[in-house]
């Protein structure tokens, strides 16, 4: 039925690939950063299987794991606020040279979770868009401001 689209093939990759990348940072500030992207990571591979109809859907799982985005979508901006570097970092100088704009894709992210969160979705059909919507934000902002890997 194609719902694999932005946000539920990716997700997955971005997960294993975050823990790749945490081996060896030595500057605190960005191993936070890297936290929590992984862990917001970690809560799309929550959703998206069920999304994609590889796990049945759990009500109970896709509420924790959007409340568990929700606070770490509110936490990513000042995460990111000071220009930390390090040479395991994936955030681009980008970020800090358009910061209202980082944050602004932030603020989309949090829309799209809070929007997942107050429909109160209890079937897969209400799960896809919500997933498409979260992947979207998530995706947009990787776009401009994280390296390749």
């Amino acid at each position: 039925m194609g719902y694999r689209t932005i946000g539920l093939g990716s997700a997955m990759v971005v997960s294993a690939a975050a823990a790749l990348a945490h081996t060896g940072v030595e500057n605190p500030a960005v191993l936070a950063r890297m936290d929590g992207m992984k862990a917001m990571a970690d809560q799309m591979e929550v959703l998206v299987p069920m999304a994609r109809g590889e796990e049945p859907f759990d009500a109970a799982r896709v509420a924790a794991a959007l409340d568990a985005l929700e606070q770490y979508a509110l936490e990513a901006p000042e995460l990111f606020r000071a220009p930390e570097s390090d040479p395991a970092s994936e955030a681009l100088p980008a970020i800090w040279e358009d910061y209202a704009d980082f944050e602004a894709r932030s603020d989309d992210l949090l829309g799209a979770v809070r929007a997942a969160s107050s429909t109160g979705i209890e079937g897969r059909d209400a799960l896809v868009p919500a997933v498409r919507a979260i992947g979207a934000a998530c995706s947009a902002c990787h776009e401009d401001y994280r390296a390749e890997q």
